[in-house]
Order: C-alpha cells, then sequence, then structure tokens
C-alpha cells in the first residue's frame, strides 16, 4: 500500500481482488503487503479474501497469502533463533569437521546450524 499514491477507499478491494488473481496468473508463490499505521484501517478488508498477519515492525504490518494449493511454505516471523552444535567421532576417534564455502572463513569447524521451528 503506497501511502504516497492517490488512494480510494470505494475501488481497494475490487484492485486487490485483481492483483491477487494477476499474482496467480503470473504463478507467483505468495503475496506480500506492507500497510503503514495509518492504512490500518484497511487490514480487515485484506483479510477477507485470505492475507494473514506475517508480523508488524516500525508501524507497518506485513500481511502475506500463500497462492498455491496446498498448506503455506511462509515460514514463521522469527522471534528468536535456536544454534545447534555436533561432535561426531567416529571408530578411529577422527572428528567430523566441515568448510564453509564462503572466502576468509575459518578454514574447518564442526557442524553448526539454526534450528527450524517446530
Amino acid at each position: 500500500v503506497d501511502t504516497n499514491d492517490a488512494f480510494e477507499e470505494s475501488t481497494f478491494q475490487a484492485k486487490l481482488l485483481s492483483t491477487i488473481e494477476a499474482c496467480r496468473e503470473l504463478g507467483k508463490s505468495s503475496l506480500w503487503i506492507e500497510v503503514p499505521m495509518s492504512r490500518a484501517r484497511l487490514i480487515e478488508r485484506m483479510s477477507e479474501p485470505g492475507l494473514r498477519f506475517h508480523h508488524a515492525f516500525n508501524g507497518t504490518a506485513v500481511l502475506n497469502m500463500w497462492l498455491r494449493d496446498g498448506e503455506s511454505k511462509v515460514p514463521e516471523f522469527a522471534t528468536h533463533n535456536v544454534g545447534v552444535g555436533a561432535v561426531v567421532v567416529n571408530s578411529k576417534d577422527e572428528i567430523l569437521c566441515v568448510r564453509e564455502l564462503r572466502k576468509n572463513y575459518m578454514p574447518f569447524k564442526i557442524p553448526t546450524g539454526l534450528a527450524e521451528l517446530g
């Protein structure tokens, strides 16, 4: 929602539905809309065709809609990260180490990563 454009609430719903259909025709997976606080009154109308809250930040609500069949593949908004690491030792007392593909990074390290929600 662009607050700089001329805006007609009376035509908003038709434009929203047209945008959703156009995104589907283009084969898009999901639709994202940023709504500034000044247009928050429109969020209820955006929920009618299926847009849902994803997150809010600095006076802007972000809504999304999964456009394909089946369960949404859009991840939940991150509220925290959980790091994991592992030490793997084989029968020869060798430790499994991995190397990042990025340049200027430590040559080898133990396997680490972030846990996903759920």
